[in-house]
This record gives structure tokens, C-alpha cells and sequence, in this order.
């Protein structure tokens, strides 16, 4: 995860303005692509969840979310680490980033 474009990501939404983040997961040599985009007009995120590289017969996944969540999470004796995923009443929670 590239800390600065979600740091910029975060900027965004504290202050009211559209924002827009892409995410690539890697697993076993496939990658799924998640799209974000914050309406700051309609305060909402709108994603698209793009596994057709990792199932065969998969289309491209549409989602609303209302609030974009951060838990701080303790790593290890001293350290802790900023726990972003997006949530709403009627789809299930998704896990954004760690920073």
C-alpha cells in the first residue's frame, strides 16, 4: 500500500473534497482491484470490486458505503498501526488499508 496516496485519500475526505483511491491485492500471482471514490456532494463512497482475475465467469461488483471506519490497532510491546475499512447497514463491512 503506498502510504502517501492513502494518507491523500484521508485528506480528502476530512476536508470535504471528492477523493479517489485504486487498491491491488496480490494473491497467489492473481490481483483484484478495488476502486474508491468519495462523493463529498452526496457523502458516500462508491466502490467497484473487480475479481475477474481471480475467479473465471466474475463480473465487475458495484457498492455504496455511508462511513469509512479507523480502528487503532497495538502492534507488538510499543507500536500500533491505523485500521481503515468502510461500513453500512446494508453491505457487508470492507477492509480499505493499514497505515
Amino acid at each position: 500500500m503506498n502510504q502517501e496516496l492513502a494518507e491523500e485519500f484521508l485528506d480528502n475526505y476530512n476536508n470535504s473534497k471528492d477523493a479517489f483511491l485504486r487498491i491491488v491485492r496480490i494473491s497467489e500471482d492473481k490481483e483484484s482491484i478495488i476502486d474508491v471514490y468519495y462523493s463529498a456532494n452526496e457523502n458516500k463512497f462508491l466502490v467497484c470490486l473487480d475479481n475477474s482475475r481471480v475467479f473465471e465467469n466474475t463480473t465487475y461488483n458495484y457498492y455504496k458505503y455511508s462511513n469509512l471506519d479507523k480502528k487503532t490497532l497495538a502492534i507488538g510491546k510499543d507500536g500500533s498501526s491505523d485500521y481503515y475499512s468502510l461500513t453500512d447497514t446494508l453491505e457487508n463491512d470492507l477492509f480499505l488499508f493499514y497505515i
